[in-house]
């Protein structure tokens, strides 16, 4: 099972001054308390052997964090939940959510963690089921994971729930309903099947990539909630952009 985690911030620190870039700490200055909420996600994000998160985004943010001198505690919780409260929830923040046009009013996307392309998964032995364009998309029972951001690109396509629409929390769910042909296919990305795999004692002969969805692949950041005290925002993006040597907004 997939587990997803909700990272309360407890401050330890001061905040890094918004002049230049040397990351010193402002000693006049706090940032407001807020949120992390994120999924356990390999490569992004994984739990090690001490329950600490760590992974190509979580080690960013972690590092940023360190320099601002935050401390943080981990806990889990679906990422529906975690989705829904960062999407209500003033001051918090989210990791890795994919970047869309649906999105983009409803976050502050305060850094870029990764990139990821999206492919559409069969069972291997379902030979019939042959993705050449949009159109034979709709011909087949698709699985999504509630609040994936290729969710609405399907709805667009005219499928429906419960007709051809099937929903799950999980890609390990996901992909035991591919094995029992409760679904025909479902997308998912690359490190997305490898992490599934990897957590369950599925063999990755079973499936394989039916199409590459070129219009899905998306880029992932850490984001925050449409209501963020602007300071924070400013804080932490000049943070980020010190650390990572990136250019001003």
């Amino acid at each position: 099972m997939r587990l997803f985690l909700l990272v309360i911030l407890i401050l330890g620190g001061k905040a890094v001054a918004n002049t230049g870039c040397d990351n010193s700490l402002n000693p006049s200055s706090q940032l407001t308390p807020f949120q992390l909420v994120t999924e356990v996600w390999p490569p992004y994000q994984r739990l090690d052997k001490d329950g600490q998160i760590r992974g190509v985004a979580a080690d960013q943010i972690r590092q940023v964090f360190a320099i601002l001198g935050l401390k943080f505690r981990p806990a889990i919780m679906p990422w529906a939940r975690a989705y829904q409260t960062a999407l209500e929830t003033p001051n918090t923040l989210i990791f890795s959510i994919s970047r869309t046009d649906e999105r983009e009013d409803s976050f502050h996307w305060i850094h870029k963690v990764g990139s990821e392309r999206v492919y559409l998964l069969a069972l291997a032995e379902r030979r019939e089921i042959v993705l050449k364009s949009e159109s034979d998309i709709a011909l087949h029972t698709l699985i999504l994971k509630r609040n994936e951001a290729s969710n609405q690109y399907f709805l667009d396509l005219g499928m429906v729930e419960g007709v051809n629409i099937l929903y799950v929390n999980d890609s390990a769910q996901a992909l035991n309903m591919l094995l029992k042909k409760r679904g025909d296919i479902y997308p998912i990305t690359g490190s997305g099947f490898i992490a599934t795999l990897e957590s369950t004692d599925l063999s990755a002969s079973s499936f394989d990539f039916r199409k590459e969805m070129e219009n899905l692949h998306v880029d992932l950041y850490l984001a925050a909630s449409a209501h963020t005290d602007p300071d924070l925002l400013a804080e932490l993006s000049h943070a980020f952009r010190c650390t990572f040597h990136l250019p001003p907004l």
